[in-house]
């Protein structure tokens, strides 16, 4: 991306909470940092998320932090890469809640069906809860300084056989299922849940181990799946993912507080950069699937309907669950849907 057109995108961009920072000072020397994350170098979550942070950070701090990329589960699987940053195996990561909702339940909260309407509205309110609201403490507990914070667009079926028009055929299907609230979306619609981290999808679908999964639009051709789908359904919301990257706690606290602001600054810029692609992106990909004979179809009206009817018990079930663990899920539910009513 240019000069120019990174400026026009800030110019435009989405209110996160930070504002733009001055370049850093030359109070410290030049600091490498280890990245880790899970996703093919050609994945879009790499390029225009993870690598375009680490870019801009770069580019911020005048060359005094400098990256070695891990990526593609070269250091952890996707469920690994935050214990890694917790012992020291690499400084910062990708970390998806979804992944490992045993150490970041309440951050799932973000992947609850039928509260946002849009990748935009959900990202804005899921970086404002986790940069300054009750999430942050759930990083903080895992020894994490949050960065970068953004959620993909809402989940579609995308299945092997054809389509499932309603829950009659949905029922029954096996469902992979990035863990945490999305295993209670699967089993509200009446389907079983297949936990896995996206990279085993592929092959999963395959060899008939799963009949399909939750995905957004964005993530099909990066884990190719659209080589082996036979339908996408167009109008579903069943939740979605949280993206987040984070830094060791104690690493970043080392750092001089110029070098600590770049960070931020380069983790706010690259969660607006990575939502305008994700949203400008989708109308070109549904042309293209179309194009290869994926069948795109929209549920029908009352089906639509019914459906959402399942799925609005996620959330009560969800907090329920929180409650169990001693957790105060009611507050943090609450507190993201006022994120999401104030954009």
């Amino acid at each position: 991306m240019t000069l120019t057109r990174r400026n026009m995108l800030a110019a435009a961009g989405l209110a996160f909470g930070f504002s733009l920072l001055p370049p850093p000072a030359n109070a410290q020397d030049t600091v490498e940092l280890r990245f880790a994350d899970s996703f093919p170098v050609q994945h879009f979550l790499s390029r225009e998320g993870m690598v375009y942070f680490m870019n801009r950070a770069t580019e911020l701090s005048g060359g005094k932090i400098k990256w070695t990329h891990f990526p593609a589960e070269q250091i952890a699987k996707a469920d690994g890469i935050l214990q890694a940053i917790r012992t020291n195996r690499v400084d910062a990561g990708y970390i998806g809640p979804g992944y490992v909702s045993d150490r970041m339940p309440l951050a799932n909260v973000a992947q609850l069906p039928g509260l946002a309407s849009s990748a935009t509205q959900a990202s804005k309110a899921f970086y404002k809860v986790v940069m300054e609201g009750s999430i942050r403490e759930e990083y903080k507990a895992n020894g994490l300084v949050p960065l970068l914070a953004v959620v993909l667009p809402p989940y579609q079926l995308v299945l092997k056989n054809g389509p499932a028009r309603n829950l009659e055929e949905i029922k029954g299907l096996r469902l992979r299922s990035a863990g945490g609230s999305m295993n209670l979306t699967a089993t509200a619609i009446g389907a079983t849940y297949v936990a896995m981290p996206a990279p085993e999808m592929y092959l999963a679908m395959e060899r008939g181990v799963i009949d399909g999964t939750f995905l957004a639009f964005n993530s099909v051709k990066p884990y190719n799946v659209h080589e082996i789908a036979k339908a996408i359904s167009t109008n579903g919301s069943f939740g979605s993912f949280a993206i987040s990257a984070a830094i060791n706690e104690r690493t970043f606290n080392k750092l001089d507080p110029e070098l600590q602001k770049v960070l931020l600054q380069a983790g706010e810029e690259a969660s607006k950069h990575l939502i305008e692609y994700m949203e400008a992106e989708v109308e070109g990909l549904l042309k293209e699937f179309k194009e290869k004979g994926i069948e795109l179809y929209a549920f029908e009206e009352a089906d639509l309907k019914a459906i959402n009817e399942r799925l609005s018990t996620v959330a009560d079930e969800w907090v329920a669950r929180m409650e169990e663990r001693k957790l105060d899920g009611r507050k943090v539910l609450e507190e993201y849907k006022a994120a999401l009513a104030a954009n």
